[in-house]
């Protein structure tokens, strides 16, 4: 197994990668409406398929055959990892607002026996 080529294309799907963590697990989202329905959808989409391309941009640049199956295994793990990292980080913060809350309530009764 050859080594993964290194050039302009590696280190900008790498940035793309730290980029598509941070918008899908620690941006948060706005309230305004989305421009038109499943919107998330087509931008998961457009994550996806922009690190897909990058990483076959990686083998063209090198003049190597483009490991298919290996890019497409890897954008399906990254895109099931992503779905469940973001529902894992939703319970989360949802126990921890719960639960802060719960310590708050507790303090203002304990606060007004006194």
């Amino acid at each position: 197994m050859k080594a993964l080529p290194l050039n302009k294309f590696t280190a900008a799907a790498l940035i793309w990668f730290a980029a598509t963590i941070y918008a899908l697990l620690f941006k948060e989202g706005g309230n305004s409406a989305p421009p038109f329905p499943h919107f998330d959808k087509v931008g998961h989409f457009g994550l996806f398929f922009g690190q897909a391309w990058l990483c076959a941009k990686i083998f063209i640049q090198d003049n190597r055959n483009i490991p298919y199956k290996g890019i497409l295994f890897a954008a399906l793990l990254f895109a099931v990892g992503s779905e469940l990292a973001q529902a894992l980080s939703e319970i989360l913060k949802n126990r921890f607002q719960t639960a802060f809350f719960c310590l708050y309530l507790r303090q203002l009764l304990h606060h007004d026996k006194n």
